[in-house]
């Protein structure tokens, strides 16, 4: 774990670690003790330098003394001339395209740059704490860069070929265990270290593009990387004009807005004093140790957020709200502490007069006026699977995946830049998103018999900036960033973190509702009832057949089980298959790959029906070889992305859900326990 401090701080590479053989000597040089500094301040003649390590007490001593020489006579401040001479140390120089500085690079970056310094590593550990880039997920990925772009500037080394490299990892002698362990992973299965898996992963993927067939027969023509690099290269911007009126602009501020939601938000100008939050991720609550990370501010922002909302786009006042009934679309794998607040938030924080609880995956069903179906619900950065029949899904057949259209479009900005692409786009700010969204949904496609490259134009509209026009080529790029939905591998290409698979699991139960299905359970245990005695759904005798599992080491979301393990990230054919196979017969199977539902924004490529039903059909059993596998993508020309919510007004109207309805007072009696009598599904 030292070598990794002396990669972020040190003046020139600590020691050449990485052997292809055994026999190789690493030796560090004596003139690379590294040092820590202060962060955000210069070097001074009164520095305090601390020694990483050092062999003995006299080599210590001498390597301190020559480095204070050094340092106080050529490491002067770069902002005295009269202090510093052309030969000596200048404030880094940026080119404009710089994401991560790392080393002397980051200790001279001059102040006021937007870069956000961080210390991986301090006092010997892993710098884990609820600042910015605080947690361990974020410094593992930071250290990762680190090493990435030390290896390449010092040892001249490309990171595809540390496949042939073998390294070691110095641990300090008191060390944390849970520390070692992702080090170990990030060395080993990290981004850096497995480069070429995914790289190989990006090959084998156009490999199987260029042995499909078009729908006349013939073999796909693979793009030419040369051409669309040379032509890419030349492309230059055609400046338009300014942003007209009617293009967008930045948020107007009054001067009295203390919460902004929506577009106001995203289109905020940099540097306004506010504080940006996102209080749902990867289709749960984000909760976490940040700012604004706690559930009870989650969900006093989704109160915020639902209040300007409805005065702005319904026009009601919210004093009027105790005579409307809200129906609350819950996620498949969902959270039962989590509904509970949201319940509370729409009852007795806006004071709606009643709330009806549904399933996101039945909403679909209904929406779309199918009985029986496998809803497929791609969203902005979560899949859901779930298998409905007659309005009720199989706790075992739901699967949530941590990965969505967001992901796509990570990927594809990255296959752009491998092509030349013209046009500097961060993607980490909000307007860079926005605009790298409307490009995927422009370009992307499932269409085998789109070959070759071809031209397109598109705009980059920034407010207060001129329009540009650029005119580029663009080839199967197109079609392999929509594919990481099948290749979940690709989304390693981007650094992203690990993407998990979540499945609702049995209840944990709750202090405010101690008669659950668990006291039902350990009743029949304990006096050895039937299910018959008891009452019991076959839902509950599934329950109790999984009683006993582990459910320990869940700490997020109790009653959720999550999957960390990349090894285990199924792709959309692989989960919609697994999903069916969980049915209870083989009858209910073969209704299901008949009628495979997709719905949410994330899918919304050109083809991707006929893809998807290729993809299923050759994993489909041997048993139900002959069933026909039908994809319904815009059910009744409904779009994709509301048809959940259409399901919702349908089923909102229905008689038989009219017994359904939570009242506040019903709320504020019962509690939590309600849900076990009123919703529609085993809460």
């Amino acid at each position: 774990m030292d070598s990794l401090i002396a990669k972020e701080v040190t003046e020139r590479s600590e020691s050449k670690t990485i052997s292809p053989s055994l026999d190789t000597e690493c030796k560090a040089e004596t003139n690379s003790i590294p040092a820590f500094f202060r962060s955000k301040q210069t070097l001074t003649e009164d520095t305090h330098l601390l020694p990483l390590k050092a062999t003995n007490k006299e080599l210590e001593k001498s390597v301190l003394l020559t480095r204070l020489q050094e340092l106080s006579t050529e490491c002067r401040s770069p902002a005295n001339s009269w202090r510093s001479t052309p030969n000596g140390q200048q404030w880094t120089q940026l080119k404009g395209n710089e994401d991560v500085l790392i080393g002397e690079e980051a200790l001279y970056l001059k102040p006021g740059q937007p870069f956000h310094t961080r210390w991986p590593i301090r006092r010997g550990l892993l710098n884990v704490s609820n600042c910015l880039g605080g947690s361990l997920t974020s410094i593992i990925s930071d250290l990762e860069s680190i090493c990435g772009k030390a290896i390449e500037k010092h040892f001249e080394i490309s990171l595809k070929e540390l496949n042939q490299y073998r390294v070691v990892l110095i641990i300090p002698d008191v060390y944390n265990r849970s520390h070692i362990k992702y080090m170990i992973e990030m060395l080993l299965n990290g981004h850096v270290f497995s480069f070429m898996k995914h790289n190989e992963c990006q090959k084998s993927i156009a490999n199987v593009l260029n042995s499909c067939l078009t729908s006349s027969g013939r073999l796909r023509t693979a793009s030419n990387t040369d051409v669309i690099n040379n032509f890419n290269k030349r492309s230059k911007p055609i400046v338009l004009s300014k942003s007209t009126p009617n293009g967008q602009q930045w948020t107007q501020l009054k001067g009295n807005e203390d919460v902004l939601i929506g577009e106001e938000a995203l289109y905020l100008k940099p540097g306004q004093p506010f504080h940006i939050r996102w209080p749902i991720r990867r289709g749960v609550l984000n909760v976490s140790n940040c700012l604004g990370g706690s559930l009870t501010s989650i969900i006093a922002d989704l109160e915020s957020i639902c209040g300007k909302a409805i005065e702005k786009h319904f026009e009601i006042s919210l004093k009027e709200l105790n005579q409307y009934r809200v129906v609350l679309i819950i996620p498949d794998v969902y959270n039962r502490n989590h509904i509970k607040y949201m319940i509370e938030m729409l009852l007795n924080g806006l004071g709606f007069q009643s709330c009806l609880l549904i399933h996101e995956a039945v909403c679909a069903t209904f929406g779309a006026g199918l009985s029986t179906a496998c809803v497929v619900d791609v969203g902005h950065e979560k899949t859901s699977i779930c298998c409905i029949e007659d309005g009720f899904g199989s706790r075992n057949t739901r699967l949530t995946l941590e990965y969505g259209g967001s992901d796509i479009t990570q990927v594809f900005h990255y296959l752009l830049k491998q092509k030349t692409f013209p046009y500097e786009c961060k993607p980490e700010t909000r307007v860079g998103a926005l605009f790298l969204e409307g490009l995927k949904q422009k370009l992307c496609h499932l269409n085998l018999d789109v070959c070759g490259h071809q031209e397109t134009r598109f705009r980059v509209t920034v407010p207060e900036e001129p329009v540009l026009d650029y005119t580029i080529l663009v080839g199967d790029e197109c079609i392999i960033g929509p594919l990481g939905l099948f290749y979940p591998e690709l989304f390693a290409l981007t650094m992203n973190s690990t993407k998990r698979m979540r499945i609702l699991y049995r209840n944990d139960g709750h202090s405010d509702d101690p008669f659950d299905e668990n006291y039902l359970i350990q009743t029949k245990r304990k006096y050895g009832e039937s299910n018959d005695n008891l009452g019991q759904t076959s839902e509950s005798a599934a329950i109790e057949a999984t009683i006993d599992d582990e459910l320990d080491g869940c700490d997020v979301n109790p009653n959720v089980k999550e999957i960390n393990s990349d090894q285990q990230l199924l792709g959309l054919d692989q989960a919609i298959v697994q999903c069916i196979d969980q049915c209870e017969s083989d009858e209910v199977k073969r209704r299901m790959f008949g009628s495979i539902l997709l719905c949410g924004g994330g899918l919304a490529f050109n083809g991707i029906d006929k893809y998807l039903r290729s993809r299923v059909s050759q994993q489909i059993p041997n048993q139900f070889r002959g069933q026909t596998v039908e994809i319904h993508v815009k059910p009744k020309d409904i779009d994709s992305q509301i048809v959940s919510w259409k399901g919702a007004a349908v089923l909102s109207l229905l008689d038989s859900a009219q017994e359904m309805w939570i009242t506040s007072d019903e709320w504020t009696k019962s509690g939590i326990k309600l849900l076990r009598e009123k919703a529609s599904f085993v809460f």
